[in-house]
C-alpha cells in the first residue's frame, strides 16, 4: 500500500508539474502576442538625412546588413547605389538556357557555386556545359584552369537524387570587378525588390537574350518608435523605399485614417516626405500565433 501511495503521490506531483508548466507557457505566449498593420510606398527622400534624423530624434535605428560585401573598383555603382551597397550575387546566362550563380557568403569567407538546368528541373551532370563553366569560374574567382576544373567537378560530383543540383563552394572571394566589366556594352534594366528591403537587380541582355543578373542589397535601416502600447517601425532604403509595421496588442484595431496620421507625423520627424503617407493601405494581421 505504502508504494501505491508513492507513486500516486508522484503521479500527482508531475501532473502539477506539467499543469504549471503549460500554465507558465500559455502566459508566455499570450504577453508575447502582438498585432500587426503593415504597408509600404516609395518616396523621394536623403537616406542618409532620414537615419541621422531618425536618430537625433530619439528613434531606435538598426542598420541592416546582409551576406554580401562591398566590392572595390566600380565608381560608378558607388555613385549610382551609394558607398554602402553590397553584392550578394551574380549569374550568367548560357544561350542554351543554363544559369550559373555565384552567391556570397562575405562573412563565412565563401563563395557558394551553383547551376540551373534551362527548365530549373534536375540536371544531368553529364549534360553540363563543361567549356563555358570553366571560363564563368575563372572569371568570377579569378582562379586558375586547374582549380577551375575541380570546382566545375565537384559541382558535377554533387548531383544526386535527393539533390539534382550542382553545387559547391569556393574558398575565393568573389571578382566582382572582373564579373561588372564582362557586362560592360549589354543593354541593361534595373528592378527593386519589397519597399525598405533595399533589394536591387542590375538586368543584362545582348541582342534580346538575357546574359546575366547582379544582385545587390543598398544601404537599409529599421526605425523604431514606441508610443505607448504600439509601435511604428520604419524600414527605410536608400533606393526610397519605406516599409512600415505598427505593432499593437493582440487584437487591436485601428483604422487606416488613423494609422496614416501617426505615421505622416514620423515621417515628418525623419525627414520623408508627409505625403508619403496618404497612400499606405495597410494589411491587418491580429495575432501573430
Amino acid at each position: 500500500m505504502n508504494l501505491l501511495r508513492t507513486v500516486a503521490v508522484v503521479l500527482v506531483a508531475l501532473a502539477v508539474v506539467v499543469a504549471a508548466a503549460y500554465a507558465v507557457f500559455a502566459v508566455v505566449l499570450v504577453s508575447a502576442d502582438r498585432s500587426a498593420y503593415t504597408a509600404n510606398t516609395t518616396a523621394a527622400f536623403d537616406y542618409d538625412a532620414v537615419v541621422a534624423n531618425a536618430t537625433a530624434a530619439g528613434y531606435d535605428v538598426e542598420r541592416v546588413g546582409s551576406s554580401g560585401f562591398h566590392p572595390d573598383g566600380t565608381p560608378d555603382l558607388d555613385a549610382e547605389l551609394g558607398a554602402d551597397y553590397e553584392v550578394v550575387r551574380t549569374v550568367f546566362y548560357h544561350p542554351d538556357g543554363w544559369r550559373f550563380e555565384a552567391n556570397v557568403f562575405a562573412g563565412e569567407g565563401r563563395t557558394e557555386l551553383v547551376v540551373f538546368g534551362p527548365e530549373f528541373g534536375p540536371v544531368d551532370p553529364d549534360a553540363l556545359p563543361d567549356a563555358w563553366l570553366l571560363d564563368r569560374v575563372q572569371l568570377t574567382l579569378g582562379v586558375d584552369s586547374p582549380t577551375a576544373q575541380r570546382y566545375v567537378d565537384e559541382m558535377r560530383g554533387a548531383v544526386t537524387d535527393d539533390a539534382p543540383i550542382p553545387r559547391t563552394y569556393a574558398a575565393e572571394r568573389l571578382r566582382f570587378s572582373a564579373v561588372y566589366a564582362a557586362f560592360e556594352g549589354h543593354e541593361r534594366t534595373v528592378t527593386t525588390g519589397m519597399p525598405g528591403q533595399g533589394w536591387t537587380e542590375l538586368h543584362y541582355a545582348s541582342d534580346g537574350r538575357a546574359t546575366g543578373e547582379l544582385h545587390f542589397v543598398v544601404a537599409r535601416a529599421e526605425v523604431t518608435d514606441r508610443d505607448g502600447r504600439l509601435s511604428y517601425v520604419l524600414n527605410v532604403d536608400r533606393n526610397g523605399g519605406v516599409g512600415v509595421t505598427v505593432h499593437g496588442p493582440a487584437g487591436m484595431e485601428r483604422s487606416d485614417a488613423e494609422l496614416r496620421a501617426a505615421v505622416r507625423e514620423r515621417f515628418a520627424a525623419v525627414g520623408i516626405p508627409p505625403t508619403a503617407a496618404d497612400g499606405l493601405r495597410f494589411e491587418y494581421d491580429p495575432s501573430v500565433w
